[in-house]
């Protein structure tokens, strides 16, 4: 039996059509373009050009594949919301890059008593509540349930897995439910948040034939595209670390709940629910990938102010085979790439230290690049989960494309680094947690 996965991402979308044993395997990607040009710190994509590329990558899967699959799993980036009419009309999606809250944060916390940041589910929608500008609207959804919502053809997005329910701020943990008493002292009204599903279960059943899927199939609620990373990654949960580096980046260890809820809690670390009542330790930094492509556009833009460019090559590895040229340590030279802030602390950005007159080459500032890319990563992770692993499962084309960046994370953590020749893994995951559930269900 074949299995469809189809990943919102940031910048793209995949889809993936996988047997359960991998026996057949099919990939396909699109960058999708929705960014939505708004002022400083407004992070909106449209979820119209989103559809489009979803329509595009499901054309250039096999068609005979796709007319086979018998079930549909979809991942998604987290944190993200949009709001929705009983017409059927969408808001943009405010993602997870979104500042907008950041001045009233504070009293969200303290109104909330949850350790809420920019870019959740919950502030965003705490926000507009303090607008007045969820009035003339009836629900709200994550980008991957308003596609599951299109594809069974439901008025609404009514249900939403606990991964997704979890990164939007307010989910209760021990009740696997949402906070009402966090909601109401948000303003957050009950319509805007959906019945959380037990994981596995099936939102609906295809209608319409969109794009060759077959009709009446089980189309199941989104999961987190972190969540879906791991499970399409081919590694093994109980004993691997898995690093994904794609526009952001993160560090996760899989481990049963008990276990989870003896770690304390620490800044950086997150505690999010995986299917089988299991917990992903992960850490979430908002730099990945995005940081290393912004280090080619100042080094392109310092080229242009002197009327040259690169010629014959890409910078970005010309700039990955810079920094495997510098020592490992970067001659001392030390970046933080924060561009955007951390979830702890938004309004605190990176730095550059311990420049001297010998080190500051664009070697080592690109190998200290590499560098802070890995030990945001890794600084918040508990040594001990890192000493119960034995290899680190990489994943993302931050990790696939950049060498110097994979060399960094071989150098930072004494584990072997196993990448898995696995195509659009998030839609993968997607895809075979749906084959799984239906196995379950069945």
């Amino acid at each position: 039996m074949l299995h469809l996965g189809i990943d919102i991402g940031t910048t793209k979308v995949s889809a993936a059509i996988a047997a359960a044993d991998m026996s057949f395997h099919a990939a396909a990607a699109a960058d999708h373009h929705a960014a939505v040009p708004r002022e400083e710190g407004f992070f909106e994509q449209d979820f119209g050009k989103i559809e489009d590329a979803v329509r595009k990558v499901l054309g250039d899967l096999p068609p005979d594949a796709l007319s086979s699959v018998v079930s549909v799993g979809i991942s998604t980036q987290m944190h993200t919301v949009l709001l929705g009419r009983s017409d059927g009309s969408v808001s943009n999606c405010v993602t997870w890059q979104d500042r907008r809250a950041e001045p009233i944060l504070a009293d969200l916390r303290r109104a909330s008593g949850r350790d809420l940041f920019p870019g959740y589910g919950a502030v965003t929608l705490a926000w507009y509540a303090r607008r007045a500008e969820l009035d003339g609207w009836d629900w709200a959804a994550t980008p991957g349930d308003e596609l599951a919502r299109r594809l069974i053809g439901a008025n609404r997005a009514e249900t939403m897995d606990s991964s997704l329910a979890a990164a939007w701020g307010i989910y209760d943990s021990v009740r696997h439910d949402w906070d009402s008493r966090a909601a109401e002292a948000l303003g957050i009204p009950a319509r805007f948040l959906p019945r959380i599903a037990p994981s596995g279960t099936i939102a609906g059943l295809t209608t319409g034939h969109f794009c060759g899927i077959p009709d009446g199939i089980p189309v199941l609620p989104a999961i987190g595209d972190n969540q879906a990373s791991v499970i399409g990654s081919g590694g093994n949960p109980d004993t691997d670390l898995f690093a994904t580096v794609g526009t952001g980046s993160q560090l996760s260890a899989v481990m049963p709940e008990d276990e989870a809820r003896l770690i304390p809690p620490a800044p950086g670390l997150d505690f999010r629910p995986f299917p089988g009542g299991r917990t992903l330790v992960a850490v979430p930094p908002l730099s990945g990938g995005k940081a290393w492509s912004l280090l080619a556009d100042a080094v392109s833009g310092l080229l242009a102010a002197f009327g040259a460019a690169p010629q014959g090559c890409n910078l970005l590895d010309f700039l990955s085979d810079l920094a495997d040229k510098a020592p490992s340590d970067a001659g001392g030279l030390r970046i933080v790439p924060d561009f955007f802030g951390t979830r702890v602390h938004p309004g605190e950005f990176g730095s550059i230290t311990g420049i001297t007159a010998t080190n500051f080459t664009l070697q080592n500032v690109a190998r200290a690049m590499a560098n802070g890319i890995v030990e945001n990563l890794f600084a918040p992770m508990p040594a001990s989960v890192i000493r119960s692993r034995k290899r680190i499962i990489g994943s993302g084309n931050g990790l696939a494309k950049c060498g110097a960046v994979r060399h960094a994370l071989q150098e930072r953590c004494d584990l072997p680094l196993v990448m898995p020749q696995v195509r659009e893994e998030a839609a993968t995951g997607a895809a075979l947690f749906a084959g799984s559930a239906i196995c379950r269900l069945r």
